[in-house]
């Protein structure tokens, strides 16, 4: 998952999908039985269409929700956010409970928050660009250490 990999422009560090977990992929078959149990006094026809679209309606705003993370030798991508890694400071993991007050009492707004909910871990990653309003990126990972690894000054392009 983290080990690098060519990718024909630079290397891969770490890269990771975060995907849904599979009990949150219930949902669809639960929200599609639901639609069939609502249609079929109308019709079983109509039942077996309604279930199909609701499934496919669900699943695909599920996987919406899936984003990339990947780390190279000169960038860190978070979704759709990007950074050059010489403008990465300190990276801190961050465990459930601290996860929890930075993303509540202790949140600061100017913070750059790649959060899934299904995820445990997540990564504090200080910015120590001058330029840049923003004072740290807060990114879920599954494998926050590796992450951490892949950002630190010993990791390959820093």
């Amino acid at each position: 998952m983290s080990s690098p990999q060519d990718t024909g422009r630079t290397t891969l560090i770490h890269s990771e999908r975060l995907t849904p977990s599979w009990l949150w992929w219930l949902f669809v078959p639960g929200a599609a039985g639901t639609m069939a149990i609502v249609l079929l006094p109308i019709s079983t026809r109509a039942a077996i269409a309604g279930a199909v679209c609701v499934a496919v309606l669900a699943g695909a705003w599920l996987w919406s929700f899936a984003t990339r993370v990947e780390v190279d030798e000169r960038m860190l991508r978070a979704g759709r956010a990007r950074i050059e890694r010489r403008f990465v400071g300190a990276v801190t993991v961050l465990e459930p409970a601290e996860l929890r007050a930075l993303m509540g009492p202790m949140s600061d707004a100017r913070t750059h928050v790649l959060h899934r909910p299904w995820i445990r871990l997540a990564v504090q990653v200080e910015i120590i660009d001058p330029e840049d309003p923003c004072p740290s990126w807060l990114i879920s990972s599954r494998d926050a250490y590796a992450l951490a690894r892949a950002l630190s000054p010993a990791a390959p392009g820093r």
